[in-house]
């Protein structure tokens, strides 16, 4: 038997002896990624004893900001609870969606109401002229999470792909989405990728018959308010989400009741109406938005407004490229009707040759003559023609008639 010290096949794992192993303690020192283990045990391998770090930290270890920290309270409420913007989303893009509609409305809401702009937000005219130090104070300013928005607040969304924003006064809700939709229109394009339907909401209320129609009677007043009273044609839709509170027809009946006691003048018109009364049915809230040009702007969907503005546009420039074309065929069949076509020229050769049949022979020998043909003379004895070559024959030849034709034979006899 071998007198070997060292560790068999199978006691490799109970050999006390010196491994590479030990070196690794050494290697990870001092670099944050843990003392030794080897293998992973005891703090060893993969980091050690050092905390891991917090997707919502910085590497040097501060909190990152959340762009949308100033839109969110503690709690969040809930959705309509007061007016706002119900929006529908792509599957699980609701978070996607609220960044892009806020910045979106926040772009929307500087050019509208140019006053509300908070002063953190807001561009210091004087903004050069300020130290490093009090540029950099306002700037964090700027990005205090303590500092709420005066314009929107996010709320909890319980519906899947469904998301609801408050609208803080003095902004109007539709004011806001008819905008987006005439932007959509105008440039037949729109940066909302994962937003779908925008739904004004300008009135709220519980989720029953009698606090909808105190609700319905406030909105429906401003809304069908016309400076000279004329009657106008109106339609009503509704949506119903988690609630069973109210049936569709009862809240379709409270609210065209209110619209009538207003006006009696007032009718319904599903196709073509002036005014579309849009209902939100939400646990046990309601909410109701009037707005205008429903079917125009596609039921308040700025992604189809769009597309449906760029295929009008790609048409209309696809026709006029065919018109262009059009003009020069037109000129070329001008061009071709003003030559002579070929069987006109046939037709007067033809009528030609039938005039100089009736002419006397000896014009037709003229002519002839000139068109630079034999010559044709009449033989008064005989009465043949007899033809001659045009020009003289020469002295080699003599010319002699036999029976009444002329035969030339040269004078050398060959």
């Amino acid at each position: 038997m071998s007198d070997r010290t060292g560790p068999s096949t199978g006691d490799k794992r109970k050999y006390s002896g010196t491994t590479a192993q030990k070196h690794k303690f050494y290697k990870y020192q001092g670099q944050k990624r843990g003392g030794g283990g080897g293998r992973g045990r005891g703090g060893g391998g993969r980091g050690g004893h050092d905390r891991p770090r917090s997707p919502r930290e910085h590497e040097d270890g501060r909190p990152k900001l959340n762009p949308l920290g100033k839109y969110r309270t503690s709690p969040m409420p809930e959705m309509f609870t007061s007016p706002g913007i119900c929006v529908t989303t792509v599957m699980h893009k609701e978070r996607s969606a609220e960044a892009e509609l806020i910045e979106y409305l926040e772009t929307i809401a500087d050019e509208i109401y140019p006053e509300t702009i908070d002063s953190g937000v807001k561009q210091e005219e004087d903004a050069d002229e300020l130290d490093f130090e009090a540029q950099l104070k306002k700037d964090l300013e700027s990005m205090d999470q303590s500092k709420k928005s005066t314009r929107f607040q996010l709320c909890s969304h319980d519906v899947i792909c469904v998301i609801y924003i408050n609208v803080l006064p003095p902004l109007s809700p539709y004011k806001l989405v008819r905008h987006i939709m005439e932007q959509a229109e105008s440039s037949a394009r729109t940066g909302l990728k994962w937003c779908k339907r925008i739904i004004p909401i300008t009135g709220i209320a519980g989720a029953t018959i009698k606090q909808l129609s105190e609700m319905s009677s406030k909105v429906v007043e401003e809304g069908f308010k016309t400076e000279d009273n004329r009657s106008l044609k109106f339609a009503i839709d509704t949506n119903t989400r988690q609630s069973d509170r109210l049936d569709r027809m009862d809240m379709i009946h409270t609210v065209a009741a209110e619209i009538t006691n207003i006006n009696i003048e007032h009718k319904v018109d599903l196709k073509n109406p002036d005014k579309t009364v849009l209902i939100e049915l939400y646990k046990n809230s309601v909410g109701m938005g009037i707005v205008e040009d429903y079917e125009r702007f596609k039921k308040y969907n700025p992604g189809s407004i769009a597309l449906a503005a760029s295929q009008s546009k790609s048409k209309s420039t696809q026709s006029e490229p065919s018109r262009s074309t059009a003009q020069p065929e037109e000129e070329n069949q001008y061009s071709s009707s003003s030559k002579t076509p070929k069987h006109v020229y046939r037709q007067r050769r033809a009528e030609a040759i039938g005039a100089l049949s009736k002419d006397d022979p000896s014009d037709i020998n003229q002519k002839e003559e000139e068109e630079g043909e034999f010559k044709t003379e009449v033989k008064a004895e005989s009465g043949q023609i007899l033809e001659n070559p045009k020009g003289d024959l020469g002295e080699e030849w003599e010319e002699t008639i036999v029976d009444g034709k002329v035969e030339r034979v040269r004078k050398d006899g060959q």
